[in-house]
């Protein structure tokens, strides 16, 4: 199957801070189930994202190291194993809006082809996503509520977020389930 749809060999000099911190993405004889895999913006993306919030005046404490943009959550079949990709994966941000049951989640909605891809890959290896569909997307803050959602939306208008976002460093963990939680 071919997955290099927007993706391309990861850049040791462009490698995510969260692939230096975690260091497992790519460990095959880890022992420990990973039914959770996530990619991670590059140096130069995430201190893009930084700039943009910061100009957009979107008041946030959202912990910037937690930027992810997750590829699978299967809760049901975390006992498969991958090794990971060494490939990143270009993205463009085409909307804001609120995620989870109590919609206390504000994300920037992805498109990519190249992530799209990926999912399907992973599909076609065995894991199962824990959601209905696909949604590639970026959390910038929890919690947030539907003034921080209009602000979004209208920082979208104005142009913020234009440039293309790069992720990659894949990392594969168990599932936390409450990640948003205060440390």
């Amino acid at each position: 199957m071919k997955i290099n749809v927007n993706a391309r060999i990861a850049n040791p000099q462009m490698e995510s801070l969260s692939t230096r911190r975690r260091g497992r993405q790519n460990d095959p004889d880890r022992h420990t189930p990973a039914g959770y895999a996530a990619v991670h913006p590059t140096v130069q993306t995430r201190l893009y994202i930084e700039e943009q919030l910061r100009e957009c005046k979107l008041e946030t404490d959202f912990d910037m190291e937690k930027l992810h943009v997750t590829l699978m959550y299967d809760k049901a079949n975390p006992a498969l194993f991958h090794p990971g990709s060494p490939l990143e994966y270009e993205a463009r941000v085409v909307d804001a809006d609120l995620f989870g049951e109590a919609r206390v989640t504000l994300v920037l909605k992805l498109a990519s082809a190249g992530l799209e891809a990926r999912f399907n890959y992973l599909r076609q290896a065995g894991y199962r996503h824990s959601y209905p569909t696909y949604s590639p997307h970026l959390t910038i803050k929890h919690p947030a509520d539907e003034k921080d959602l209009a602000l979004a939306k209208e920082m979208l208008g104005q142009g913020f977020f234009n440039e293309p976002l790069v992720f990659g460093g894949e990392t594969w963990e168990p599932i936390v389930e409450n990640y948003y939680a205060k440390d």
